[in-house]
Order: structure tokens, then sequence, then C-alpha cells
């Protein structure tokens, strides 16, 4: 996948740019700057005082109309250079250029014509995630479609976003436009940002028209996701959706002798992974698939991929497990459905969580609200407006398939991986006494370390590996693997980590006392 990156507000050199970290090199890196900006990508144009930078897997999906609509502006562009494209679009259309284009991309344009602005666009569905952060006191937006080459950008260290963690094992990534690292959020899908100088980022919804939509469960209409039925990554009806669900091992990558045989290398794969990914990954399927499909050796070529199939597949898995879990909470008679439905699509259950978490943590917890009441409540509240079936179909499409399926889709696609959704299955295998996994697990998630953080509890995480070790269950794999790549992922980025801080311990009132009565006092 091209990348881009860029700040705004200050001046850049090209080399911080160019040396910002990255998947892969890419030789043919542009920088375009100004004073007071700079942007820099594979794709890139500029003309009359308009840069332009494109990221995507593939292009632009250019419509007649839009090409009609530049060329009677006397801008004439040709139809394969789609960064020129881009900005001729934004010439034409000025900030609302997006929405009249098509396809999965990232984009970033600087008008320096006058006072220079800034504006990013992510596409509809969020098939390429663009991450920014607002720097309040230098007043400097930074961007990157990469998370490494956005932290290479920022004055400061990381640090995690506190509420990050549950956020993480609720839903298996943070929502609402955050991420596990504080001050870095995502720009939504469908979504242009506006940036001016002296001021923070303004962000516009858009809903273009023909915007593709995921049918609801049920739906025959699969057409619209752009996906074959039958075709590859199509998971069988019969497969269970759960992290204790049993495992189809026709689809396990570990199932194969070959991939059994590399077992051992996982551990090694691991840094590796979470540095593509950029924030930890609960599902074991994208390291089984990255062992099974990543070059031979550290100076093979990346195999050449088609970025719309491999979109295609994502998306139909996610969407095929979303609507499983539709479809069963609009069934659901019981009054705590939407609680149901909110656990099922965590990584580690709720009553695992409240054991894990360390006493300050749920403390904190308790005070601020954790993210299960967070998303029951505001779905709570959009179902006495809508039905189930619209509301949880819409948040299944527009929250939680771009920071799962489409996150993962987009940064491990520079390493030609494909993630079959129902690879995750096996872990178990490599969480057993002489297992794969097992050694780096335990210095991963040891009393020291979990100390150190104050967000675990040791003891509860304790008796979980002893638990594992002695009556192995895919259950128990799956939540000792979210906590381990958390932890793993704290270390790669070397993110810090303020320990909570318990809520302030409230004054009781003094008791009422007594009303009083006149009395008569003899003498």
């Amino acid at each position: 996948m091209a990348r881009i990156l860029g700040q705004f507000g200050t001046d850049t050199a090209p080399y911080v740019l160019r040396g910002a970290p990255g998947p892969r090199e890419e030789p043919g890196t542009r920088v375009l700057r100004g004073r007071g900006w700079a942007l820099a990508g594979g794709r890139a144009d500029s003309r009359d005082g308009v840069a332009a930078v494109l990221a995507g897997a593939g292009t632009l999906d250019v419509r007649l109309p839009l090409l009609s609509r530049i060329e009677a502006g006397g801008r004439p562009v040709a139809e394969r250079n789609h960064a020129a494209l881009l900005r001729a679009a934004f010439e034409t259309d000025g900030a609302g250029f997006a929405e009249h284009l098509r396809g999965a991309y990232a984009a970033a344009v600087v008008d320096a014509r006058g006072t220079p602005v800034l504006v990013l666009a992510a596409d509809a569905a969020g098939a390429v995630p663009l991450y920014y952060h607002w720097n309040t006191t230098r007043e400097v937006l930074s961007f990157a479609t990469e998370i490494p080459a956005l932290l290479a950008l920022l004055p400061d260290p990381p640090t995690l976003w506190t509420p990050g963690l549950d956020a993480y094992l609720t839903a298996g990534a943070a929502l609402g436009g955050a991420t596990l690292f504080e001050g870095v959020r995502v720009l939504p899908p469908g979504t242009t940002a506006v940036c001016e100088r002296g001021h923070a980022p303004r962000l516009l919804r858009r809903e273009p028209e023909g915007t593709p939509r995921v049918p609801g469960p049920g739906s025959p209409d699969r057409e619209l996701l752009g996906e074959v039925p039958g075709g590859p990554g199509t998971p069988s009806p019969e497969a269970g959706d759960g992290p204790g669900a049993e495992p189809d091992r026709r689809s396990d990558p570990l199932s194969d002798p070959l991939d059994r045989r590399r077992a051992r290398d996982l551990p090694a794969l691991l840094p590796a992974l979470l540095w593509r990914l950029g924030q930890p990954e609960a599902d074991p399927g994208a390291l089984t698939a990255y062992a099974g499909h990543r070059p031979a050796g550290p100076d093979a070529p990346v195999p050449p991929t088609d970025p719309a199939t491999d979109h295609a597949v994502d998306l139909t898995v996610d969407t095929d497990a979303g609507r499983r879990r539709v479809a069963a909470a609009v069934g659901d008679p019981a009054e705590d459905w939407l609680a149901r439905y909110v656990d099922g699509l965590a990584p580690v259950g709720t009553e695992s969580r409240s054991r894990l978490y360390s006493v300050d943590y749920r403390a904190y917890l308790a005070e601020r609200g954790d993210a299960a009441q967070a998303v029951a409540s505001r779905l709570g509240e959009a179902t006495a407006l809508r039905s189930r079936r619209a509301v949880l179909t819409a948040f299944e499409r527009e929250e939680l398939l771009p920071v799962r399926g489409l996150r993962r889709t987009a940064h491990l696609g520079g390493a030609g991986v494909r993630v079959p959704g129902d690879a995750r299955r096996r872990v178990s295998d490599l969480l057993v006494p002489g297992g794969a996994l097992t050694d780096l697990v335990r210095e991963l998630l040891s009393p020291a370390r979990l100390r150190a953080s104050g967000l675990l509890s040791w003891r509860a995480v304790e008796r979980l590996l002893a638990a594992q070790l002695t009556r192995p269950s895919e259950r128990l794999a799956g939540t000792i693997w979210a906590l381990s790549m958390f932890e793993l992922w704290r270390e790669e980025y070397a993110v810090a980590v303020r320990r909570p801080v318990p809520p302030p311990v409230r004054a009781k009132s003094p008791a009422e006392l007594p009303v009083l009565g006149r009395r008569t006092v003899s003498l």
C-alpha cells in the first residue's frame, strides 16, 4: 500500500519525512513542501500552489462525471495519474472534492494559493487508515497512513491512552476515532478534516451518493460488498465466531505440516507483525497467516497482491461474522440482549476482564465508565429511535469493520498477506508446556512487568497461565494471547503508562443533627 505522511503548522525538512519508518522502502517517495507545511508520498502532484498526495492499495475509481467536471473547468488531466486527478478535483470542488471520489484511498491536499489550508480525506469505507495528531501547544498537525511513521514525527515518546486496554479487550480496538496511543486518532470513514493555521482540525462527515453499504443479516444482495459467494475467504455457515468456538482445521494454517515446522519461528515474527499493525491484535489469525505467507527471507521480494481482492476477502469474513452477531441480537428475547451482543464482540469476556484488572484500574473504570457500558449506552439510545437491525448493522459497518478487518488488511497488505478470519482458532496448541509461544508469554506476563504498569492483576494472570498449562482450552488461550499482544505492543513502541490513579475518597457528609426544640431551663 502506497503511504502518505506530512505535517502542517511547522517547517519539516525532507529527510525527516523520507526517514520516517514504513513497512518497506519506497524509493519513489516525493516530498512537497512550503512555508509551514510538508507532504510526502509515492503518488504526489503539485501545480500552481496546490499540492496533493494519495495513498491506497489500488487506484481511484475514475468516473466519467468526475472527469467531465474537471475538464469542463479547463483542467485536462490524464486518467492514470491519480495524484494529478486528486489535485484537479480539489481545484474544481475545494474541500468537498472527496464527495466525488470512489475507491480505497487516503488523501492530503494543501492549498497554498493564499493562507495555507490542509485538507485530509478518508474513503467511505475506511479501507485505508489515516492517523493524525494535533499538538495543542505547538499548533501542529501531523498525519500518516502508518502509525510508526506518525510517531516518528512527534516530539514526545508515545503514551498509552489509559482507557485503551479496556477498549481493546472489550471490542478488539479503540472505537470512536481513538487509538491506544494518547492523542493519536484515526480519521473516521467518509470524513474530511480541514485544518487552518493555528486552529485544530475541523471534521466534516460526508454522505456521498452510491456509498457501498453492508446489507442487513439475511439479505441476499451480496454484490453490495463486491463478494463472490463461495469464493476464497468465505467462511462456512457452520463456522463459529466466539473466542471459544471450535476451529475449522481445514483453514487452520498450523494444521499444515510445513507450517507446524515453522511454528518455532513465531515468537521472532511477533515484533514485526505488531510493527506493521501499529496496534495490538487480539486475533491470532494475523500471526499464523503472516507466518504462512511472509517472504522466505529478509531479502525476498514482497509478492504482488490484488488489493481489490484482498479487501473483498477481509470484508467478506468480517461482515459475515457481523451478520451472525446482528442476527442473534435481533432475535434475542432477553432483556439484557444488548449486553449479550456487546459481550459477543469482546476478545475477553466481561467477567474475565473484571478479574484480570488491577484494583486501581477497576476503580478507575468504575469512576470513568468502562468501554462495554459506553457502547451499550450509545447503542441503546439509538435503538430507541431505530430498529435493532438498522442500528447494529450500521455499528458493525461504520465502526467495527474499519478498525478491525480493514485496518488489519491495509497494514498487512504490504507484505502480501491475506488473513482469513477463521484462522484464529488454534492458538491453544502454541500455549502448552513446551509450546512455541509459552516461554515468550511467561516473559511478557511476568509479575514484575505487570506490577510496573499497574493495569493488570499479576496474581490473576498467574492463575490464568496455570490453568491453561494444566487444562489447555481455546478460551483461556485466546485471553492469554490478547494480554500478551498488548504487553508486546507496549514494548515494541516503548509506550509509557501512567499508572491509573484511584478516584479520590469523598469525605462523608456529617451526620444530620437532630432538630432541637426550645427547652425551659430552671435556675
